[in-house]
Formats: structure tokens, C-alpha cells, sequence
């Protein structure tokens, strides 16, 4: 929790609980199946989603009660990405915390591994599409902000390819079987822990890409700088992330991006979804 909030600003273990209570006060909630999000925003695109589970009460009480069951971050943002949703994965028992697993960019949904790759996303608003999409897979389109656990900049792609940062990827060749070593190009997204399922609850990914658009934030709880950083790689584009004192490089469009990254999601509403 206080990992991921740290690239919107919350850079000390107590600073989100701290500003807990101005959160609570300014969010905007609305109740879902067997609970409720809130859901603080603020106009630079910052998000803190708090989700509710509805709570025992007593035998004969008519007045439900909450409890928190989950606090992360999400960022707001530019970024799209058409995908396949394939499966939804829950967290918790009542089905309001949970992961989207689903492939890139796919000629249809009902062939979504002709897609580039399997990701997955922690899906915010998880409740209200587990019980809205009836069957699956289907078309979506997402905006994913990625959370800079580590990210590096680069004046160009030149100049990544030439850093040690650059990635190096073993694949099978196709004709020969063996294993060959490949540099993951300038814009690329790799996923971590890919998979359904069993494997699907990091959601990470190592990702690199061109900065499109750049904006220096700041929190407004905590008055620490954040970078905002829109960024195309291969199968759309992604916000990412950044506390402005954890970039190693100096950041600018047209430049050149790599991220170890926790990715968080929203669904674009469109008429089919």
C-alpha cells in the first residue's frame, strides 16, 4: 500500500495514514455489491481508492455497518490500451478487490492470444465488472497507470540501447528450438508473473517506451513532487508514475523510459462495456 502510494507523493510510511482522515472527508462514495468504494481524487489526477466490505451485525440490527478491507493508489490519466479481458481473478470473498488478466491488443475477442502479450492489472472497480460482464473474454479498452517501483530516463532510444539498463531477453527460435538471447526493444512492455490464475496477483511489469507528454505534480497532503509521464510502448500507452526523487535520469518528451512497475487499472467506459 504505502509502496505503491509512494509515486503520488505519500513517501514516508505514515504520510497516507496521516492524510487518512482530509481523504475520507473529500471522497465521493457509492455502494457496490456486499460493500462500497470511495474514492478521493484529486485535480491533478492523483486517486485513492478505499474499498468498504459490508460488516457483521448483530442478529436483528437493520442498520448494515463497513470496514475497511483495501487502500491503493490510482492514477488518472491519458493513457489506452485496447485488450481482451479474459479472466477476472478476486482477492477477497466478497468479490470487491481483484486482478484483470487479459492479452494486448488482440484481432478479436474470441481469439484474444493473437494478441501482443498476457498482462494483468489490479482492476479498481472490481465488483462492478465482475458482476456486470456476463461472459468472457471480451473487448475492453483500459487506462493503466504504471507505479515506478524503479525508473530510469534516457535522452533517446539510442541511448538506452547503449546503457546497461538495457534489457536482454532469452526466447526459443522457432526453427531450431534453441534459446536465443533477444534486447528487449525501445518500446516494449514485459509482463511479471503473466498467467491466470495461479500467477496472477503481482501485476508487474518491466516496461520501456517514448515520453509523450510530462507534467511535474505535486501532493497536495504532503507537498512532495511526483512525475507524471505518459508514455507509448508496444500495445498502447500507459500513465506512469514517479516520486520525483527516485528517477534516475532526467526525464523528457521524446525521451526514452524504463520502469519497473506495478500497474493499476481502470475500464474506459465505451457503449459496448
Amino acid at each position: 500500500m504505502i509502496t505503491h502510494a509512494r509515486c503520488l507523493g505519500y513517501d514516508e510510511a505514515q504520510s497516507l495514514v496521516s492524510a487518512l482522515p482530509t481523504i475520507l472527508a473529500e471522497s465521493e462514495g457509492y455502494e457496490v455489491e456486499n460493500g462500497a468504494y470511495f474514492i478521493w481524487e484529486a485535480p491533478n489526477g492523483a486517486e485513492i481508492w478505499l474499498v468498504m466490505k459490508e460488516k457483521e451485525t448483530a442478529e436483528g440490527s437493520q442498520t448494515p455497518s463497513l470496514e475497511v478491507l483495501d487502500l491503493e493508489p490510482h492514477y488518472r490519466g491519458a493513457g489506452r490500451m485496447q485488450a481482451a479481458a479474459v479472466e477476472m481473478v478476486r482477492y477477497d470473498e466478497q468479490m470487491l478487490t481483484g486482478a484483470l488478466y487479459g492479452w494486448s491488443s488482440p484481432l478479436s475477442a474470441d481469439d484474444p492470444e493473437s494478441g501482443y502479450y498476457p498482462f494483468s492489472v489490479d482492476l479498481r472497480d472490481f465488483s462492478t465488472y465482475v458482476h456486470q460482464w456476463q461472459s468472457l473474454p471480451r473487448m475492453v479498452t483500459l487506462q493503466i497507470a504504471a507505479f515506478a517501483q524503479e525508473v530510469w530516463c534516457f535522452e533517446d532510444e539510442a541511448t538506452y540501447l547503449d546503457s546497461d539498463q538495457s534489457i536482454l531477453t532469452e526466447t526459443e527460435d522457432e526453427e531450431t528450438g534453441e534459446m536465443v538471447t533477444l534486447r528487449l526493444a525501445p518500446q516494449a512492455m514485459l509482463p511479471i508473473n503473466e498467467g491466470a490464475s495461479d500467477n496472477v496477483a503481482a501485476n508487474y511489469a518491466l516496461l520501456t517506451g517514448r515520453i509523450v507528454k510530462l507534467e511535474r505534480l505535486q501532493n497536495p497532503h504532503t507537498g512532495k513532487g511526483f512525475v507524471a509521464m505518459l508514455v507509448n510502448t508496444y500495445g498502447g500507452s500507459v500513465d506512469v508514475v514517479a516520486l520525483e526523487g527516485d528517477l534516475a535520469g532526467t526525464p523528457q518528451v521524446s525521451g526514452t523510459l524504463k520502469a519497473y512497475a506495478w500497474l493499476s487499472a481502470r475500464v474506459v467506459p465505451t457503449e459496448d462495456q
